[in-house]
């Protein structure tokens, strides 16, 4: 099941790339009734969105 993260060494950027998106992604599930996330949504969906697709890239097609 975890076989792709054990196959490929990750690099620092990977991982900081990982935990911004899951910071991010916490920020819109968990604080989705304060007015602040309200008024940034779009940014913040625009952010997570950027970042998923650059650590999928990352894992599945970037040759080491």
């Amino acid at each position: 099941m975890f076989r792709f993260m054990k196959s490929r060494m990750w690099s620092f950027g990977d991982i900081a790339i990982l935990k911004t998106y899951c910071a991010v992604l916490g920020i819109i599930v968990g604080a989705y009734i304060a007015s602040f996330v309200k008024s940034y949504l779009w940014l913040f969906i625009l952010v997570a969105v950027v970042l998923l697709i650059r650590l999928v890239y990352f894992v599945f097609f970037k040759k080491q």
